[in-house]
């Protein structure tokens, strides 16, 4: 439990995921997620969640500007750990992604776009439609700039008058 005896427990969880390189610029990922929900309550039942994704991931300096793009797109099949209408609540969704690289590897953009769906109006009467947008940016800081280090410096010149 968390906190005292009124808290929500947390269930078990058995996590596998593993990563294929195929080549030098392409990646295949799988996950599968399995939550143990009967343990926390009565109400609810466990659940399983699948997840794949494919990613080009060039390497840097090589082609013209658009074939040095990373690209992603994944998919996933989510249970949800608790009923609707003595119906099974399911969650699909799409995911697909990009960085814009700028003048060095380390600085990007990242953009990401991601449509699910959950539930049947079919089977429990719910059902809901969601899009996400995400914007990313990494390696450079947007609210400081560089310190200008151009001024007149008082720099000693060594005394070698007694060095032989």
């Amino acid at each position: 439990f968390v906190g005292n005896s009124k808290g929500f427990r947390i269930p078990q969880e058995i996590d596998f995921g593993t990563t294929w390189k195929m080549s030098n610029t392409f990646k295949y990922s799988l996950d599968i997620n399995y939550e143990k929900w009967e343990q926390t309550s009565d109400d609810y039942h466990n659940t399983l969640k699948i997840s794949g994704g494919f990613a080009y991931d060039p390497l840097w300096g090589y082609g013209k500007w658009f074939q040095r793009i990373p690209l992603r797109a994944g998919a996933y099949f989510r249970q949800i750990p608790f009923k609707a209408q003595n119906s099974d609540i399911n969650e699909i969704g799409l995911t697909i992604g990009l960085s814009v690289p700028l003048k060095t590897p380390d600085k990007k953009i990242d953009i990401a776009f991601k449509i699910s769906n959950r539930g049947d109006r079919s089977y429990n009467q719910y059902q809901e439609n969601s899009y996400f947008i995400s914007i990313g940016f990494s390696g450079f800081d947007v609210f400081k700039s560089r310190v200008k280090k151009t001024g007149i410096r008082d720099i000693p010149i060594p005394d070698i008058s007694g060095v032989q």
